[in-house]
């Protein structure tokens, strides 16, 4: 009797009768069955796969293209698979396979899928499926494919496989110049085989930056025959040069490569590819979308990417799982070593979810996102250690092969009612002009009014704006309804140019659209726009959900370790969200880099770490960008970045506001936060933050130094409540200070060894005028400066004599500081050191507590023009007796009293008590006047009627001798004035001195100083200071010998020490 085979899987129920068993069809249960060659009980996958037939290893050993229109199964029984040959899913046509199934596939074959793919493993042991490449392994057991080279990159291309060729030498890596000298083709060729391809093309590419690694490498001179341009015989030319500069003025040099050298991957397979796959309507409330059937889930992918069918003779390589234009579920998979991407998504119309995975050593990007609507939510997955980024995602406008078709005039939106409940996602269009020259009806206004659910929020993104040189155009969007109140954005139809997606405040928007036509033509075979017969065009796509459409969420996730970016974004919309992940260690421009397009960006609670050049860069037009709860940490560049694209932009911002809150940025090695020069009235606020021992500065603020657009009110730049300790240059610097108000208040400054805020509007004269005209209005209240060592605590400079410029330095604590004179050989002249530093007239420093006894002094001015008084009266010097609180406050002070050609700073009154809001002061005591004579020492204002010297008596003059008009200084014969360092004499009086003969002259001299170790016996500390480093380094002295410093890198930059003495 024959007997039907069957297999039980995990606990399917038999049923036995005689010596024979029936199995068809098997009873219902909880788990799969196969019973006459068929699965059953599949209940976790879309019923359209359900009881499909199985397919045997021998079935697709060489591959196979599924009949259409048929539910297959690849079962564990049969596992694992060798196959040498491409598995094809057509269209309406499913494949499952059981989790715990291993599939081998054949140097450059895959699985092609135009239908469904359900590879959905489990989380029991055993039960992930896996496909890999055949082991590849040689008759002695050894590997035969070459490892890729890890020696040189291209990078800012659009791919992996072009871009600015970068080359890892002698320890780092470099861009690389050759002074326009083109490489040839077989340069071309050699250099690609090194970077893992057949042959390509030469380029050039952007020009060299400040602050990067470069080497000349002018004629490689390749025979053709070598795979690494090191083997050249050009590379054995010393004349290959290394340095920061050595490519100055010049165009790096870039490659378009192609093909995948023979030697490399030759045993992966090629990996998955999706394409037009079957999707199903979903409908989830007022929503309406397409979402694909194809899952994977506990998946393994490994060593795919080999592509052998672009007809071309060469090898290929591509990404391990590709789909277009929508794509799987995916969660629970890995996808590593693969010889191109891990994950490419091009021409994507649907959402996009990743979760739990891992994409890791691949050689191209760890996943490639090109989508034409966004929403992709990245969670808990890690995109880490691959060749190019962890994460590139480019936003795309949708492609449009034929307007007509799908979008008829009869639907637009000047001449189509809105329905009343519409259906999300939905499309607004309008050609003014019809295909019959019509615009339409009489009216040049079109306004339409669409609403959601409650609760819900509608985002309008702005996809398409054409329109003919003659037309104008004008559109406004409104919340709820029309009125100005209820405005959200006003903005010109330009030509290539789009606003930032729009996202309601309730669930209502209102859309008014204003336009203008050249005159209709009297002859009717004219066009009435001769550029563009439309005269103007406009796609807008409508999604509603409770919050903003985001086009990415990072969530829970990691990119770090990649050669490239983490996490670049490039042309975004409406708003990028980074949440409690990982951005660390990533060998190229920034942890994570938004370039182009404007819209929202969230980095909330973050570890961004490690990072080359930044740990954040955002290079668009603008918007909204928070940092939240983040730690952006010793980064190898900028903790983060901000600047603002005003030419070639591809959109424009509604607003702008940057909010750093909660957050820390430490020990990076530029600026932890650089704000760059915003010309539209933004908003920045720093608040509850942690700057410490970062080795530049730790803010800084880069004002609009142009007029701002359109009357907008000046950029409102804040710091409240923020914590700057030891960082290497300035906690803030803010130079110049224009078209700015704000606040600096409760923050404490510390351990800084250079200064703890700098405001610097210059003292250039020519700068001066300009910056004159333009508004500042600052207040830097209730801070702390103490325990600062450098050469100030705060140095502040406005514009002096402009009118539209003012800071307020009030209530603040300047205490406990290290504030000495940088040389304690040489005294200061103009730029002396002190705790407080105010150069401007427009400066009013007063109501604070200063008490610095550790300093040399406390308040010092950098004005050179002694017709000017400077505001620093009302503060509080510490506990003084009424009798000596004057003289004290003179003395800490350096202002005119001290150098005739300084302002002078005006000290009177001062506080009697420490509460800065008092009103006791000091008005009823008179002011210190200063003792030009005191015994042997002169030096200070000269009143009238001035100072008769001893004949043969020598003074020490210790400060410069002012002699106001009216004023006498008589030195009588053999009268010898001893200057000290860097201190002179100014007569506006008279000044007479005769020394009668030759042998009783009157001598000016300097002052020797016997305690001073002579200058080719000492050894001492210096430090340089206001250039591009600082640094100490200890040094002995010898004269007429230059001092050299190599530099962090290379030794072709040199910083060069001369110390000059008369």
């Amino acid at each position: 009797m024959a007997v039907v085979l069957f297999t039980c899987i995990l606990a399917a129920i038999c049923f036995r009768f005689g010596s024979s068993q029936i199995f068809t069809p098997p009873p219902p249960g909880e788990k799969p069955v196969i019973s006459n060659g068929i699965v059953y009980n599949l209940r976790h996958i879309p019923v359209e796969c359900q009881e499909p037939r199985v397919l045997e290893s021998r079935q697709i050993n060489y591959g196979m293209v599924l009949p259409e229109n048929k539910k297959w199964a690849i079962m564990k029984i049969y596992s694992p698979y060798k196959i040498q040959g491409n598995i094809e899913i057509p269209p309406n046509t499913c494949l499952y396979i059981e989790p715990g199934v291993t599939m081998y596939f054949g140097p450059g074959f895959g699985m092609i899928v135009n239908g469904t793919l359900i590879a959905r493993g489990s989380e029991e042991n055993g039960g992930r499926i896996t496909m890999t490449k055949i082991p590849e392994v040689s008759q002695s057991g050894v590997v035969t494919s070459n490892p890729f080279p890890t020696d040189a990159r291209l990078m800012d291309g659009n791919t992996t496989r072009d871009g600015k060729l970068e080359l890892f030498y002698q320890g780092r890596w470099r861009g690389v110049c050759n002074k326009y000298i083109n490489y040839t083709k077989i340069d071309a060729n050699v250099t690609c085989q090194h970077l893992g391809f057949v042959w390509g093309n030469f380029t050039y590419h952007s020009f060299s930056r400040n602050k990067t690694d470069y080497m000349l490498f002018e004629r490689p001179r390749c025979t053709g025959s070598e795979k690494s341009l090191f083997d050249c015989p050009g590379a054995r030319n010393p004349k290959i040069t290394l340095g920061k500069h050595i490519c100055d003025g010049q165009q790096l040099i870039g490659f378009q490569c192609a093909g995948l050298r023979d030697d490399l991957a030759t045993s992966n397979w090629r990996g998955l590819e999706f394409y037009n796959v079957t999707v199903q309507p979903q409908k989830f409330g007022n929503l309406y979308y397409n979402k694909t059937l194809t899952w994977l889930e506990y998946l393994d992918i490994s060593y795919a990417g080999r592509d052998i069918y672009r007809g071309d003779g060469f090898n290929h390589g591509r990404a391990s799982i590709s789909a277009s234009p929508y794509v799987p579920l995916m969660n629970n998979i890995t996808v590593t070593h693969g010889a191109y991407d891990g994950i490419n998504m091009t021409e994507i119309i649907g959402p996009i979810h990743i979760a739990n995975s891992t994409v890791s050593h691949n050689r191209g990007y760890g996943i490639y996102l090109e989508t034409a609507i966004g929403r992709v939510l990245i969670n808990e997955t890690d995109a880490n250690n691959n060749w190019g980024d962890g994460v590139k995602m480019y936003m795309k406008n949708y492609t449009i092969y034929d307007w007509e078709l799908k979008y008829p005039s009869s639907g637009s939106f000047c001449r189509a009612a809105v329905p009343s409940e519409p259906s999300y996602p939905f499309f607004v269009y309008e050609n003014i002009i019809d295909p019959s020259g019509n615009k339409p009806f009489d009216s040049y206004d079109c306004t339409r009014e669409y609403n959601t659910v409650p609760g819900h929020r509608i985002t309008v993104h702005f996809l398409l704006m054409e329109r003919d040189p003659t037309v104008t155009a004008t559109m406004k969007v409104y919340d709820n309804y029309k009125s100005d109140s209820n405005l959200i954005a006003t903005f010109a139809v330009t030509n290539g140019s789009f606003p930032q997606s729009i996202t309601s405040k309730s669930n209502r928007i209102m859309i008014n659209m204003q336009y203008q036509l050249p005159p209709k033509p009297l002859n009717s075979r004219e066009q009435r726009c001769k550029t563009f017969p439309y005269c103007l065009r406009f796609l807008l796509q409508f999604w509603s959900d409770e919050g903003l459409d985001e086009e990415l969420r990072f969530i829970n996730s990691s990119a770090s370790n990649n050669t490239g970016y983490g996490l670049n974004i490039q042309d975004m919309r409406c708003k990028v969200a980074v949440n409690s992940s990982v951005v660390s260690g990533n060998q190229y421009g920034a942890g994570i880099r938004i370039y182009q397009g404007a819209g929202e960006i969230a980095i909330n609670n973050t570890m961004i770490q490690n990072n080359a050049r930044c740990g954040v860069n955002i290079s668009y037009a603008g918007g909204y960008q928070l940092v939240n709860n983040s730690k952006i940490l010793s980064n190898d560049g900028y903790g983060l970045i901000t600047e603002y694209i005003r030419l070639n932009n591809t959109r424009f911002e509604h607003f702008l506001k940057l909010e750093i809150a909660r957050s820390e940025f430490t020990e990076n090695e530029w600026t932890a936060v650089r704000v760059g020069n915003y010309c539209r009235g933004g908003e920045f606020l720093i608040n509850t933050t942690f700057f410490f021992d970062n080795k530049d500065e730790a803010v800084e603020y880069l004002s609009c130094n142009v007029t701002i657009e359109g009357n907008r009110p000046p950029t409102n730049f804040t710091l409240a409540f923020n914590n700057f300790r030891g960082n290497r240059r300035h906690g803030i610097l803010m130079s110049p200070v224009i078209n700015t108000v704000g606040l600096i208040t409760n923050n404490t400054f510390s351990k800084h060894s250079l200064g703890a805020v700098r405001i610097d509007n210059t003292y250039d004269l020519l700068v001066s005028k300009w910056y004159s005209k333009y508004r500042v209005n600052y207040k830097i209240y209730e801070n702390t400066f103490t325990d600062n060592d450098g050469r100030y605590a705060i140095n502040m400079r406005l514009t002096q004599n402009s009118p539209y410029q003012k800071i307020e330095f009030k209530f603040n604590k300047v205490i406990g500081n290290y504030i000495n004179d940088t040389s304690i050989y040489l005294n200061p002249r103009n730029r002396a050191n002190a705790p407080i530093i105010v150069s401007s007239s427009n400066i009013f420093v007063q109501r604070n507590y200063i008490y610095n006894p550790d300093s040399i002094r406390d308040i010092a001015t950098h004005l050179v023009d002694p017709s000017i008084t400077l505001d620093g009266n009302y503060n509080w010097w510490g506990p003084l007796t009424d009798d000596k609180v004057h003289e004290f406050v003179h003395s800490r002070i350096f202002d005119k009293d001290d150098r005739y050609n300084l302002a002078n700073i005006e000290y009177f009154p001062v506080l009697r008590e420490q509460w800065l809001y008092t009103q006791q002061t000091t008005h009823d005591i008179p002011k210190y006047r200063w003792v030009f004579n005191r015994g042997n020492k002169i030096g200070g204002v000269l009143d009238t009627p001035g100072f008769t010297a001893q004949p043969n008596t020598r003074y020490h003059v210790d400060k410069d001798i002012f002699i106001i008009p009216g004023a006498t200084l008589e030195l009588k014969p053999n009268t010898i004035l001893e200057f000290e360092n860097s201190i002179g004499m100014v007569v506006h009086g008279r000044l007479k001195a005769d020394g009668i003969q030759g042998s009783t002259p009157v001598k000016f001299t300097l002052k020797n100083e016997p305690d001073k170790v002579a200058i080719e016996n000492r050894t001492a500390t210096v430090r340089l200071v206001d250039g591009k480093m600082n640094m100490k380094v200890d040094l002995k002295w010898k004269c007429s010998i230059h001092g050299e410093l190599c530099a962090t890198g290379d030794g072709q930059r040199r910083i060069q020490l001369l110390y000059v003495y008369n």
